[in-house]
């Protein structure tokens, strides 16, 4: 396996994290494999695997500026002729999130932040071990309604990916950050992350107008959200 792979959690391991005592069939879809509509795990997207592009989401959001409105990144090169758009989407929203993404150049995909927990030491000091962090981000994924939890693209239901960080990641921050953390002597931080996340395919992103929906809820947590896609090549 890939080194910059061991750096994540496989299927069975993330099975084992979240649900060691349960099945549950409409989850377990978004953890296995790969389908039609989106990126599943350890897929190359350009010089990336689908994996360690969610942890270059965090850097980018880390970083908007705080009490921003930036919710959709501009395209970013990944490599080759692929690029990727990123998107926030921000949570209670009354009804719910919306926005519109033009695409105007081939080997363009988009990312979109399902539901996903992060911690690091700098947000959470009294966490001083590892495994305390990632208990609170299992914690805080059990939580999660899971029967809530849906997505579709042109009215098609779609299954996203599940990621987890074994190790920890180093990315940079500024002095005002949306997440809201006072910046380090050295202005980086080492965070890990779990949660679900939409990746679609470039090939799905076909000329004309698409509409991708996604819903997802726990007990501290909610987001919905349309969002209109325009592809104009």
């Amino acid at each position: 396996m890939n080194s910059e792979r061991l750096d994540f959690m496989d299927v069975d391991e993330i099975k084992n994290f979240l649900w060691p005592q349960q099945k549950l069939s409409h989850t377990s879809l978004w953890i296995e494999g790969t389908n039609a509509f989106c990126y599943g795990p350890g897929e190359k997207v350009g010089d990336y695997y689908s994996d360690t592009i969610t942890t270059k989401w965090f850097n980018w959001f880390w970083n908007i500026r705080k009490n921003s409105k930036e919710t959709i990144s501009a395209p970013l090169p990944i490599g080759g002729d692929k690029r990727i758009i990123f998107v926030a989407p921000e949570p209670f929203k009354t009804p719910y999130y919306h926005d519109r993404i033009v695409i105007d150049a081939e080997e363009t995909s988009i990312l979109v932040r399902l539901y996903c927990m992060s911690a690091s030491k700098l947000e959470y000091p009294s966490l001083d071990e590892e495994k305390k962090l990632l208990s609170l981000i299992r914690e805080d994924l059990h939580g999660i309604r899971w029967e809530m939890m849906e997505a579709s693209f042109d009215g098609e239901k779609i299954q996203g990916h599940c990621v987890v960080t074994k190790n920890p990641f180093k990315i940079e921050i500024k002095s005002s950050n949306m997440v809201g953390c006072r910046a380090s002597k050295d202005g980086e931080t080492d965070i890990y992350h779990g949660g679900f996340w939409i990746l679609l395919r470039e090939e799905r992103l076909t000329p004309g107008d698409h509409l991708l929906y996604f819903r997802a809820s726990s007990k501290c947590y909610e987001t919905e959200g349309k969002i209109l896609i325009n592809v104009s090549v």
